[in-house]
């Protein structure tokens, strides 16, 4: 079966944004465009302003990529050249009608998300999740740094019609971040792999950080929440919550406590696997979990008998 196209309508946008617009029509947009280096053929072209860079200074250079309509908070001299077949949106915020595009995306098409955060392991909990999840469902998984306030929006926005599950890392510098991403995803289910001393400068110490992690399971009180009780600051985050949630939105995992519903650890590795051993539901088992693409050298070493 062929998979579905990105497309969303004019009316989508107004009605998911609060934009205005005098020329509506029957105009369909086939992806989302921040970017005039690229191609924007019949993409909707978000000028975004950054700290460096205000895409409302390359309108012109937008209509040139080929983008289909233009979403702006701001008028420029450039926009009186603008052809009259490629609307124009104004909203008060590029940014927050980008969110909101993201949110009603996700609501749109019903797709699961799994929200990521942590000092350390998001990328590696991602891509572990996506290599055990993509043999069962279509998965879209975050590009690497799309985890901030404009990230998490464009990934979600990424995701085709077809995705059944986004796996989605959240990134943060400052109090109150993974709270308004949260928002915009909405998450199902729920991890902070573990709180380090990242952030400790901007944040003022490793409770602070703690605090700021945990706003990923305060935002998202209904998901399914995963804790990691091996490090003292989500073992506290659990402490807090598994007599607030029930017992089936609750998870918990551990390389050391029998315990937790998931106990694992690695048990021998070499250059390219990982044995891993441990107990699911209290069920016991090993598995050999490939830990890189072979590569040429692979088969050198074996004839060598180094490996």
């Amino acid at each position: 079966m062929a998979a579905k196209p990105w497309q969303l309508a004019i009316e989508e946008v107004l009605s998911a944004t609060g934009g205005t617009c005098t020329a509506k029509g029957q105009v369909v947009f086939t992806g989302i465009g921040t970017d005039t280096r690229r191609s924007l053929n019949g993409q909707l072209f978000i000028a975004l302003k950054g700290d460096r860079f205000d895409a409302h200074d390359f309108i012109a250079k937008a209509v040139q990529a080929g983008a289909k309509g233009l979403l702006v908070h701001r008028k420029t001299a450039e926009m009186v050249q603008v052809p009259a077949d490629v609307p124009v949106i104004e909203v008060e915020d590029t940014l927050l009608a980008l969110q909101d595009l993201a949110t009603y995306w996700r609501r749109k098409w019903k797709f699961k998300v799994l929200g990521v955060t942590g000092s350390n392991g998001k990328t590696s909990t991602k891509e572990f999740a996506r290599a055990m999840l993509e043999n069962h469902f279509r998965i879209h998984a975050s590009h690497g740094s799309f985890n901030n306030h404009w990230g998490v929006p464009l990934s979600l926005l990424a995701a085709g019609p077809d995705c059944e599950v986004v796996i989605q890392e959240m990134g943060m510098n400052h109090s109150g971040e993974i709270t308004r991403l949260a928002q915009i995803a909405e998450p199902d289910v729920t991890v902070v792999t573990m709180v380090g001393q990242a952030h400790i400068g901007e944040l003022g110490s490793q409770e602070a950080v703690a605090k700021a992690k945990e706003e990923l399971y305060l935002a998202a009180p209904n998901s399914l929440q995963l804790f990691n009780i091996d490090n003292e600051w989500t073992r506290a985050m659990w402490e807090r919550a598994k007599d607030k949630l029930a017992p089936e939105k609750v998870i918990t995992f551990s390389s050391f406590s029998a315990s937790a519903n998931v106990n694992l650890r690695v048990e021998r590795m070499s250059h390219f696997s990982l044995v891993v051993t441990g107990t699911i539901a209290n069920v016991k088992g090993e598995v050999t979990v490939p830990a890189a693409c072979p590569s040429p050298w692979e088969s050198l070493l074996r004839r060598f008998g180094r490996i």
